[in-house]
């Protein structure tokens, strides 16, 4: 779980996390941050390498690619 205090790319906030198979209903205008936590396809043998994440919404499906980066 995310601690409710903390500062994520300058957002602040108590974060929502929701259970598995819930909605999560968002204002128009608003921003949403997702974290993904041990991800099962995902190891330390990826580093340096792209990945893609899609999230499917009622009214689009957004792709971001990223590089996988070791954690600090």
């Amino acid at each position: 779980m995310i601690n409710a205090s903390a500062y994520f790319g300058g957002l602040a906030g108590t974060p929502a996390q929701p259970s598995a198979g819930s909605n999560l209903v968002l204002p128009s205008g608003s921003t949403m941050a997702v974290y993904i936590t041990s991800p099962g396809s995902v190891s330390v043998n990826d580093i340096g390498l792209t990945v893609a994440l899609t999230v499917f919404t009622s009214q689009a499906i957004h792709y971001k690619e990223t590089n996988v980066e070791a954690a600090l």
